[in-house]
């Protein structure tokens, strides 16, 4: 494959700020003992993955911007996967864990359910914890994949060199040291 610039360095600067909103919840969560935010978490990953998909897409010319809401998502993913197909399985890999059924409590929801404004007025319960770790190394797998030197552009710039120690805490507490998490 030739090398194929998924990613601008604004559109890493724009990830990087959203990953440290998303890593500050989750860690708010682990150091308070609560489980406040895993929900916002869950849905916030979500989002970020289709920011990235359409952002990927834009930049690959695939879509333009009068066409992300006109296009539907998965026609994105079919032809992004076509273009470079390096990336297929990590976004089949997404898609299928945000999309398979969570039974819990007596609910029957999937993840991408929580995306939804009116699933916020009903009591669902708190998603378990097992489900924030695998969302986190899923999204960290695919962010990889599509920019297997992003961890280096976090911790080149003074600015989110945060982001890669918050990260870097995350994987070690809560992914497990000995995992075989993406760039760490």
């Amino acid at each position: 494959m030739s090398q194929q610039v998924l990613l601008t360095d604004n559109d890493k600067i724009a990830l990087a700020r959203r990953l440290r909103r998303i890593l500050i919840l989750t860690l708010l969560d682990y150091f308070n003992g609560t489980t406040d935010f895993y929900n916002l978490v869950i849905k916030e990953l979500n989002e970020l993955f289709e920011g990235i998909v359409n952002t990927i897409a834009l930049n690959l010319k695939i879509i333009d911007k009068r066409q992300i809401r006109r296009k539907g998502f998965y026609e994105i993913i079919k032809e992004l996967s076509e273009k470079v197909p390096n990336i297929q399985d990590a976004l089949m890999k997404v898609i299928n864990f945000y999309s398979q059924p969570l039974t819990f409590h007596g609910y029957q929801i999937t993840i991408r359910d929580l995306r939804n404004v009116e699933a916020h007025g009903l009591s669902i319960p708190i998603l378990p914890l097992e489900s924030i770790i695998d969302a986190w190394r899923i999204t960290w797998e695919f962010i990889d994949r599509v920019d297997s030197r992003f961890n280096e552009f976090l911790y080149s710039r003074n600015e989110f060199r945060d982001i890669y120690h918050m990260y870097r805490f995350l994987k070690i507490v809560l992914l497990g040291e000995n995992e075989n998490v993406a760039g760490f």
